[in-house]
C-alpha cells in the first residue's frame, strides 16, 4: 500500500486543482477545534524573514477566499478573506482521497474538498 505522505510540491498541485471550489478547514489543537468553510480562490506562500522567536513560523501557506469560521463558542465571517497555516521544514503533508492533512508542532489542519 502506498504511503499517504506526499511532498509539499504534490500538496501544492492538489491545492491548485481545488481552486474555484469550496473547502472545509479543520484546525485541531490540544484544547481547541475550529472549522472554516472557505471558497478557495487561490493560494500563495510567504516567507517570514523576521523570525525572531519560535512562535512565528518560517513560512505561511495563505488560502485566499471568502469564508466563515465555526468555533466552539462563536461563528463569524473570515475577516480578511485569507486563512493562514504555518509551515516549517518538519511539517508533514498527507493526502487521502479528497482530504489533505498538514501536521506541524502547533496543530493538525485537515483540508477537505466539499462536493
Amino acid at each position: 500500500m502506498a504511503s499517504p505522505f506526499i511532498s509539499i510540491e504534490e500538496f501544492h498541485d492538489v491545492l491548485q486543482n481545488w481552486a474555484g471550489n469550496e473547502i472545509r478547514i479543520e484546525k485541531i489543537e490540544t484544547n481547541q477545534h475550529n472549522q472554516v468553510d472557505l471558497f478557495l480562490q487561490s493560494t500563495h506562500y510567504e516567507r517570514n524573514l523576521h523570525n525572531l522567536d519560535d512562535y512565528e513560523s518560517r513560512y505561511t501557506l495563505k488560502l485566499n477566499g471568502p469564508g466563515s469560521v465555526q468555533g466552539e463558542l462563536m461563528s463569524a465571517t473570515l475577516p480578511e478573506e485569507v486563512y493562514d497555516i504555518p509551515l516549517e521544514p518538519t511539517t508533514l503533508y498527507e493526502k487521502k482521497g479528497n482530504e489533505l492533512t498538514i501536521t506541524n508542532d502547533r496543530a493538525v489542519y485537515k483540508l477537505i474538498l466539499k462536493q
